[in-house]
């Protein structure tokens, strides 16, 4: 891939990421979350955490999970988290040894 087709998409990825949170947000206060396909939902999460997990091993750094003055409340959090091991084949014990890999002091926001 090129440099310049690479710049295209990251300001694709930036540019959906500013819009899709408050698009969300108001989905989920129109109580229209029903209406949005399973799949979308879907590609959504696993092209996040995808980003998420390769952007941390790559540069070696822990960073927020959510954005500053956002936050995501305990049901939110436990049912992702519960999903996704599911779908890595994961147990309690698994997620215990991936805890503390990074270092606590090198969290950036």
């Amino acid at each position: 891939m090129s440099r310049s087709n690479s710049s295209e998409l990251i300001r694709i990825v930036e540019s959906n990421a500013e819009q899709l949170l408050p698009a969300v947000k108001e989905i989920i206060n129109n109580g229209d979350d029903a209406l949005v396909s399973d799949e979308a939902v879907q590609k959504l999460l696993l092209a996040s955490v995808r980003l998420f997990s390769s952007k941390i091993d790559n540069e070696n750094r822990s960073i927020s999970a959510v954005p500053e003055g956002e936050m995501a409340n305990a049901t939110e959090v436990a049912v992702a988290i519960n999903e996704l091991m599911q779908a890595a084949g994961l147990n309690m014990f698994d997620l215990a040894m991936w805890t503390g890999r990074r270092n606590p002091s090198s969290t950036a926001n």
